[in-house]
């Protein structure tokens, strides 16, 4: 399966009376800026330590108390092990620092290539893509991650299939950003709306400018125009989205 989607696996090393193994599994479940990324590259196994001492034998891995972490390539090659004592903060799991462990060892993805096997499962549900291209270190390219995610914008994932580029990450990513964008400028997110065929039918592109994360009332104007053009959503589903989006926009002014 990790071949298939491209993704590393994730061996958790656990046992069912070790309450930090819960704790780490909630972790995963319930901190979104962790779980997108566990989602988006790592097909996760949970292994019963107690029940299957093999597992860690047979990757020649030394397990020092559970949890336990260890990363494969999607060939079963061993990449690195990881005690999660490291990753906690007083009595939880820390975001910051598993986040950076599992950004340690993404798996590295021709940019092209995934593309095309995103289209490929977009024709299979027999919806548009919609790619956002990003970098680690942009702030507002976790904003539009975070609000894909929201329950707000889940009727978006009835129309589009969704495919992020990491343009920082992925060889090719910024000659298929040049190709995608027709060569016109801006920073990230840059987002793109893709029929079944590939080819290009919206931008976050207004004229020149890329219009970025919908924050003010133009970008927002924007955002949703793309939405209506590109999808066969309703107008009250479509004016809910776009309700969803201000009052995400004013949460953040707030904080």
């Amino acid at each position: 399966q990790a071949e298939a989607e491209g993704k590393h696996v994730l061996l958790q090393y656990g046992a069912n009376w070790c309450g930090w193994c819960h704790l780490l599994h909630e972790h995963f479940a319930e901190v979104e800026e962790v779980k997108a990324i566990l989602d988006e590259n790592y097909i996760v196994v949970l292994v019963d330590n107690d029940a299957h001492p093999e597992v860690a034998k047979s990757y020649k891995t030394k397990v020092r108390g559970v949890p336990f972490l260890s990363v494969l390539d999607a060939k079963g090659n061993k990449l690195t092990d990881q005690r999660t004592g490291p990753l906690e903060t007083g009595s939880k799991h820390d975001p910051a620092k598993m986040t950076a462990f599992l950004n340690k060892w993404l798996p590295v993805r021709d940019a092209e290539a995934s593309l095309n096997a995103a289209l490929q499962q977009a024709a299979e549900e027999d919806k548009n893509l919609f790619v956002h291209f990003s970098t680690e270190s942009c702030g507002w390219c976790k904003r539009l991650e975070q609000f894909i995610a929201m329950d707000g914008a889940m009727p978006l994932h009835d129309a589009y299939a969704f495919h992020k580029v990491k343009q920082d990450r992925e060889p090719g990513a910024v000659a298929l950003r040049e190709r995608l964008s027709e060569g016109k400028g801006g920073g990230v997110p840059w987002y793109a709306v893709l029929d079944q065929n590939g080819d290009v039918i919206a931008t976050s592109n207004k004229k020149d400018d890329n219009t970025g994360y919908p924050m003010n009332r133009e970008e927002i104007e924007h955002f949703m125009s793309v939405v209506s053009t590109t999808t066969d959503l309703d107008d009250v589903t479509v004016s809910a989205v776009e309700k969803a989006l201000k009052a995400r926009a004013n949460e953040i002014r707030a904080r």
